[in-house]
Formats: structure tokens, C-alpha cells, sequence
């Protein structure tokens, strides 16, 4: 629990959570998700594109979709592919770069 939650439900007297009512405890998960949620990384940005990724390439693969689901999951499958490319290129370019320049010094 953080430490403004904890000092919030002391001055009001609450000394567990299970003392809350039903309003009160969802504001408090409400909170606690807010002030626990990590911000987005680049990393799990691209875990996230990566599961999506598989799942519309899963899915394109089904022959009953309607040819509305299958256009929708290919633009999907562009996408991601594009943005983990953008995302990747300048790492991958690193290091290829690296490798070279480690060739040149051999």
C-alpha cells in the first residue's frame, strides 16, 4: 500500500482495508492501481506488440473469418511489424555496426 493512501486512511481512523465499504474500497484499488502502475517502457511496449502480433497472425490463419476480420487483422499484422521495426532498426543497425567496426580491428 503507499505511503499517501496509508496516511490518508490513518487520519480517518481506518485501520484495515476490510473496514471500508464497498464504494470506499473501490476507490482505494482504484488508487493503489494508479500509484502502483509502472510507466511504459520501450521493452514492454514491444512485448505488447509482440503478443499482439502473434495473436492477429493466429487469427488471419482461421477460415471462417469474414473478409472484414481478415482485412482488419493484415493491417494489424502491418503495423505492429512496422512499429517494431521503426522501435528495432536503430539497435539492430548498432549493432551490426559494432560487429564491423569489431572486424575492422582484428
Amino acid at each position: 500500500m503507499q505511503n499517501l493512501i496509508s496516511k490518508i486512511l490513518q487520519k480517518r481512523g481506518i485501520k484495515k482495508i476490510e473496514d471500508l465499504d464497498k464504494g470506499e474500497k473501490e476507490t482505494f484499488d482504484k488508487w493503489e492501481k494508479i500509484l502502483t502502475t509502472e510507466e511504459i517502457t520501450i521493452e514492454t511496449l514491444v512485448e505488447f506488440m509482440d503478443s499482439q502480433l502473434k495473436v492477429a497472425t493466429n487469427n488471419v490463419a482461421n477460415p471462417d473469418n469474414s473478409p472484414k476480420k481478415d482485412a482488419k487483422l493484415k493491417a494489424m499484422i502491418t503495423i505492429y511489424n512496422s512499429l517494431l521495426g521503426i522501435i528495432q532498426s536503430p539497435r539492430s543497425e548498432k549493432e551490426t555496426l559494432e560487429k564491423y567496426l569489431e572486424q575492422l580491428l582484428k
